[in-house]
């Protein structure tokens, strides 16, 4: 990548302006059997990647509906919602992005080298796989909803307040529960790119 970058931004004559990037990637691998996720940017350098990230188009509004999302106690199914939905909602404001997803998972003990690609089908590789499709269609109207919650909770009577705040705390409970029956120290780590 170094010597991409070389080539065609610090080489005269120029072929991509320093305000552009030239490529940006993710590395994946298990070390120790611990899954990995390093950022590689255009200049050679990378850096660990910490919970989530996003790079490509729209990676900084990813990395803002990730931000508000993401928790380090997610399971690796609400990872794949969590991050499904960020690249959903980046392509319906960036044209460079699309809304069919390319998912793969780093995780140890799963397929020969810990590497999934859901994408991945017998006769090759496929845009539209039905895990995906399923999470898709899960997430759809979700932020119609979201939006509505916020102008009630702006908005509405002291009584669907406090119903809303039991309902809230009626689904913690229910989460804390769940996670006590659960092993700890399971958590997602998560990338996107656009």
């Amino acid at each position: 990548m170094a010597d991409l970058y070389n080539r065609y931004k610090m080489t005269r004559p120029y072929r991509i302006s320093n305000d552009e990037t030239l490529l940006n990637g993710i590395i994946g691998f298990l070390d120790e059997k611990i899954p990995q996720l390093h950022c590689l940017y255009e200049n050679g350098y990378a850096e660990s990647m910490h919970d989530f990230h996003a790079v490509g188009h729209g990676a900084r509004h990813a990395r803002n509906i990730l931000r508000t999302l993401y928790s380090p106690s997610l399971s690796k199914d609400r990872a794949l919602e969590v991050g499904i939905h960020a690249l959903l909602e980046v392509a319906k404001i960036d044209a460079m992005v699309d809304g069919c997803p390319q998912i793969a998972i780093l995780e140890e003990g799963i397929k020969p080298k810990g590497l999934e690609i859901l994408n991945q089908i017998p006769s090759g590789f496929c845009f539209e796989v039905q895990p995906i499709e399923d999470i898709k269609k899960k997430l759809e109207g979700l932020e119609v909803k979201r939006a509505q919650a916020f102008h009630l909770l702006l908005d509405g009577s002291e009584e669907v307040k406090r119903k809303f705040d039991e309902s809230l705390n009626d689904y913690e409970l229910a989460q804390k529960r769940f996670k006590e029956g659960t092993e700890p120290g399971d958590r997602a780590k998560g990338a996107v790119a656009g």
